[in-house]
């Protein structure tokens, strides 16, 4: 099992989101922790960077050493741009 953790900047936005939003986000980082099968995808040009899709929000996760680190989670539109 992958530990998670976030970075300043992450946890920021996190606790700005509205309360149902950040349940959706933490149950599937808990699907991402105990390897379940869900919508993460590698960006491409990134050596260990990857995104999760939470509805209409991305969560953007950096693979280091075992470990899943949060570094951004905003809308689609925001996150890419």
């Amino acid at each position: 099992m992958k530990k998670i953790e976030f970075s300043s900047k992450a946890k920021k936005k996190y606790f700005r989101l509205d309360f149902n939003v950040r349940n959706i986000i933490n149950t599937k980082l808990k699907d991402l922790q105990s390897e379940k099968r869900i919508d993460i995808k590698k960006l491409q040009g990134y050596k260990s960077c990857f995104r999760l899709r939470v509805g209409g929000y991305r969560v953007l996760l950096e693979l280091r050493d075992n470990i899943w680190i949060v570094f951004d989670i905003d809308t689609r539109e925001k996150v890419y741009g």
